[in-house]
This record gives C-alpha cells, sequence and structure tokens, in this order.
C-alpha cells in the first residue's frame, strides 16, 4: 500500500532523484570546492602573515645594514685622515739630525745618537734609534710630547731618566722609526 501523498505526487520518484542530484552537486561543490578554497584561504592568510613577519626582518635588516654602513663610512674617514706617509730608510741620517735639532730646541744636550738594525716587514721597517745626553727633567717631558707631536712615524720604546739635586739629569731614549719598505739592494747607512 502506497502512501496517500505519494499516491497523489505522480513524480516522486523524479523529484527524489532530483534531489539526490542536487545532494550529489552539493557535496561535490564543498567537498571538491569550496572545502579546498577555504582551505587554500588559509594557506594564502599564512603566508601573508609569514610575509609581513618577513617584511619586518628584512626592515630591521636593512637598518642594520644602514647603521654599519654609516659606521664604516665614518671610520673609513677617519682612516684616510690618519693616513702617515713613510719616509724611505735612505732619510735616517736626516731624521736623526731632525731629532738632534728637535732636542736643542727643548735645550737639551744630545751626547750620542745611533741607529741600530732595521727589522723589515711587509709593509714598513722599524729602525731603533738611540739617543741620549743631559737636561732638566721638565725639558725632557716636553722633549718627548713635542716627539710624538712633530713625529707620526716615531714610537717610544724605552726612557731612562736619573737627575740630580741640582735639576739636572741624564736621559737615554730609545724610539723606533717607521721607515717605508726597502726595494731590493737598498742598504742603511748606520
Amino acid at each position: 500500500m502506497m502512501n496517500p501523498i505519494l499516491a497523489k505526487w505522480r513524480f516522486w520518484q523524479v523529484d527524489v532523484a532530483a534531489m539526490a542530484a542536487w545532494g550529489v552537486m552539493i557535496a561535490v561543490v564543498v567537498f571538491g570546492g569550496y572545502r579546498p578554497l577555504i582551505q587554500r584561504h588559509g594557506v594564502c592568510e599564512a603566508e601573508a602573515r609569514e610575509l609581513a613577519r618577513e617584511r619586518e626582518e628584512l626592515k630591521t635588516v636593512q637598518t642594520a645594514v644602514s647603521a654599519m654602513e654609516r659606521k664604516l663610512d665614518q671610520l673609513q674617514r677617519s682612516l684616510d685622515g690618519s693616513f702617515i706617509r713613510l719616509d724611505a730608510i735612505s732619510s735616517l741620517n736626516r731624521r736623526l739630525g731632525e731629532l738632534t735639532a728637535l732636542a736643542g730646541e727643548m735645550e737639551l744636550k744630545v751626547d750620542e745618537t745611533a741607529a741600530g738594525n732595521p727589522a723589515a716587514t711587509e709593509h714598513y721597517c722599524i729602525i731603533p734609534v738611540h739617543l741620549s745626553g743631559s737636561g732638566s727633567y721638565d725639558r725632557c717631558t716636553e722633549f718627548l710630547h713635542q716627539l710624538r707631536l712633530r713625529f707620526a712615524d716615531i714610537r717610544l720604546g724605552r726612557v731612562e731618566l736619573t737627575g740630580s739635586p741640582d735639576g739636572t739629569g741624564l736621559f737615554r731614549l730609545e724610539v723606533r722609526w717607521y721607515a717605508a719598505p726597502t726595494t731590493a739592494g737598498e742598504r742603511v747607512q748606520t
């Protein structure tokens, strides 16, 4: 026996088939299109967040690089201003004369000047220079100060000062003169 409503509804089988077809289409759309679309949308949002984070990181790195470039430029300018031109070893006698003249300006009496054997490196030669003489302690300290100011290529190695009750004393200095590297065959006269 058939349901009376279904009996009046003559095309119920067609309608059920249509509803089933609609159900299948909805399932296909949901599982075949909509769900992957939603999943893809979630992936896109995650990638957008990652991109934003990486852009922030890039901004931080660019700021750091910019600061480093400014610091490098500042150091380069500082280095350019501190360039010391080294004289050739052949001008050793002139340099010894300049040291003796400076000592005379400082009212020191130089008894001995002598240059030692040069030690060569790839970029410079180091020549030890010995100075000894007499003068007051104040004049010796002023000589050391002027030595530093006037001769950027000379570094102080050792200082010996001995005094006497009358205010005069003896000094012995060992300095290192930095000269340009030697060329083949160049000799130092000491």
